[in-house]
């Protein structure tokens, strides 16, 4: 992706990022001890390991000083460790380290604790520990080994006596070189065993055959060391956890985004209907909705007034697209005057009496910005004063046009006129004034209990409507709901699609504009309602809620300072013919 795409991504969706980062430096913030690091003590125990394989004739299991680092960790040492100092072996275990030297048959045991003493102890502690043990696990088969030895001293001995009993009594020569061989053998034998006796009896008698090399001395440490660690203070430690949130957010949102299969840009709304987006509308203030304002009359110098009245020019200039996807090169309001009208199918009819150009608005689905949209168009074609502006309510399900323009929806209307098959003539007594000047509505009418009976009536009062004044404006139900807006768009001259950001899919987008296509519909492009582009970009050119600038002064020839056009005292007065 481009990197603009993700600072729009980014700018849309500014609120995920913004609490991925609180929540992020809150919980660096809570989570930080604060001060600096503690001072922990180190000492160090080195241990030679005796590796003998055997002694006394007794094979023996020596233990590699990996092994024996290992059983530091866990087993027998640190539980013996805890018999002498108190506390968890687990927790003992855990306050030292081990690091084996198997060229040397050295361990080195290292303990950390806040006070030096502590320390030293610890480490000495274990180093005790680990030679008794590595003493003891042979024990039991030396001792056993000694009693067999003992015993077998006992027998060879016996039979050395006997030996020398039988040479004191004999005469006889040949007996007598034989009982001095058996002496001999027999007193070698009582040599051996005597020897593996001995040997035996000094490993029992010599418990520190694994040996201290390096007594253990307490040297100051940081606690963690040269690790690399979180900072401690709350600041640095909400900063950090800030940044860690910052790219977490963005991220989310980036995730989010491509999750997201609403509509959220001008280029997403252009490739979802492979329309032009022909205006953008920036979001109406929450108190405009809630009372029903048309922004353009009751605010002419809003942003929004200003982005309304783009809309209409694009509506009365822009080529319409035909089904194809091509334009025909000319607005509705272009080919009314070279004399040349667009019929129900699309095609160019010469010579037609209608007078008026009728522009549908319609959307995919409901809440896009419709009924609003077409209140704002009447208002802004209506400034110019000279042109009259016939409203139809044709939305004959929901219709809410009327709250806008200041008209009930009581009597007789749309739907009256339909049965009644009303002529030109017969539908100008059905049309109402309405709170703004020189705009006017034909009111849904009493309400059907099945109105698509009466939408083929309704494009034939469309037509007729036409020749009551120059701009009709049909508010119509939206494309996937119902068939109505279908039916209106072969009556129109100009066929404008609502979109809403954040409502819009892209496939209810998609086959909105497919079903408009399919039916010949004379397409002028979307309208984006909602759309973030503008949120900075009208008030950095100066159209603020105020005005086209804060302060306009122009210089009159008696010196008095004139406001903008549109101000409470500088409004032109408006003269508008009811439609005849």
């Amino acid at each position: 992706m481009h990197p603009r795409e993700y600072l729009r991504i980014f700018r849309l969706r500014w609120l995920v990022v913004v609490a991925v980062v609180v929540v992020a430096a809150g919980a660096g913030w809570v989570t930080a001890p604060g001060g600096p690091k503690p001072v922990v003590f180190q000492a160090t125990a080195v241990v030679v390991v005796d590796q003998s394989a055997g002694i006394g004739g007794v094979t023996l299991a020596p233990i590699s000083p990996e092994l024996v680092g290992l059983s530091l960790r866990g087993g027998e040492v640190p539980q013996r460790v805890a018999g002498v100092l108190g506390g968890s072996p687990q927790a003992l275990a855990g306050a030292i380290g081990a690091r084996a030297d198997g060229r040397g048959g050295t361990v080195a045991i290292t303990a950390n604790q806040p006070d030096g003493e502590a320390a030293v102890t610890l480490a000495r502690t274990f180093a005790t520990e680990l030679i008794a043990w590595d003493h003891d696990r042979n024990v039991g088969r030396v001792e056993e080994a000694l009693g067999r030895r003992q015993a077998q001293a006992a027998e060879v001995s016996a039979e050395l006596a006997d030996v020398e009993a039988r040479l004191a009594t004999t005469a006889d020569r040949t007996e007598v070189a034989s009982l001095n061989e058996s002496r001999l053998r027999l007193q070698s034998q009582v040599e051996t065993v005597q020897g593996e006796i001995g040997s035996l009896q000094d490993y029992l008698d010599t418990p520190d055959r694994s040996r201290v090399v390096l007594a253990a001395e307490p040297y100051p440490q940081r606690a963690g060391g040269d690790e690399f660690a979180p900072p401690r203070s709350r600041p640095a430690r909400a900063a950090l956890a800030g940044l860690v949130g910052l790219l977490v957010g963005g991220a989310l949102a980036i995730f989010l985004h491509r999750t997201d299969l609403h509509l959220q840009s001008r280029p997403e709304a252009e490739r979802a209907f492979d329309l032009p987006v022909v205006a953008e509308i920036p979001p109406a203030s929450v108190e405009d909705l809630r009372e029903w304002r048309v922004a353009t009359y009751s605010r002419p110098r809003s942003r929004l007034a200003e982005a309304y009245r783009s809309l209409r020019t694009a509506v009365a200039l822009m080529p319409l697209v035909s089904a194809s996807g091509s334009r025909n090169g000319s607005g509705p309001q272009e080919r009314e005057r070279g004399g040349e009208r667009s019929g129900a199918s699309g095609a160019v009819v010469p010579g037609s009496a209608r007078k008026g150009t009728v522009v549908v608005v319609t959307s995919a689905g409901p809440a896009e910005g419709k009924t609003t949209t077409v209140a704002n168009l009447a208002a802004s074609w209506a400034e110019a004063g000279s042109i009259r502006v016939l409203v139809v309510s044709a939305d004959t399900r929901k219709p809410t046009i009327h709250h806008f323009l200041g008209v009930g929806n009581d009597g007789p209307g749309l739907s009256d006129a339909v049965r009644e098959d009303a002529d030109p003539a017969a539908l100008l007594r059905l049309v109402r004034p309405t709170a703004i000047p020189g705009v006017y509505l034909l009111t849904t009418g009493t309400l059907l209990e099945n109105p698509a009976a009466i939408v083929e009536g309704v494009g034939r009062v469309v037509v007729a409507a036409s020749h009551l004044a120059e701009i009709v404006l049909v508010d119509t139900p939206p494309v996937l709901v119902t068939n109505d807006a279908l039916e209106l768009t072969r009556s129109a001259d100009a066929v404008v699609v609502m979109a809403r950001v954040g409502q819009t899919t892209r496939d209810a987008g998609a086959r909105a504009a497919e079903l408009l296509r399919r039916v010949g519909s004379p397409l002028v492009g979307t309208c984006l309602i909602g759309s973030p582009a503008l949120g900075s970009g009208y008030g950095a050119y100066g159209y603020r809620e105020d005005g086209y600038y804060d302060e306009v002064q122009v210089a009159r020839g008696n010196g008095v300072a004139a406001g903008p056009a549109g101000s409470a005292g500088g409004r032109r007065r408006r003269h508008t013919r009811a439609p005849s």
